[in-house]
């Protein structure tokens, strides 16, 4: 089962891969090896420290589909905005 390290190393991971994905000219600060690492392990926890493990109710929101849908809206809204 996953715990918090895990969730830090996966989003870190995650970020990373979205940043090499991302296209040169769209290329920002954020775009940096360690920036993205950093900030995918903060938001790879952010569910944890909202919602910790001795919670009842822990895996019931943050692991649910619903979740996953909202996120993944909002990171193709993201994805497709244009200045």
């Amino acid at each position: 089962m996953a715990n918090g390290p895990t969730h830090q190393l996966i989003g870190g991971l995650t970020a990373l891969a979205v940043m090499t994905a991302d296209k040169e000219e769209n290329r920002t600060v954020l775009h940096h090896p360690l920036v993205a690492l950093a900030c995918g392990a903060l938001l790879g926890k952010l569910p944890d420290v909202i919602e910790p493990a001795n919670n009842p109710h822990h895996r019931q929101f943050f692991h649910g589909c619903l979740f996953l849908a909202g996120v993944g809206y909002g990171v193709k809204q993201v994805w497709d905005m244009k200045p």
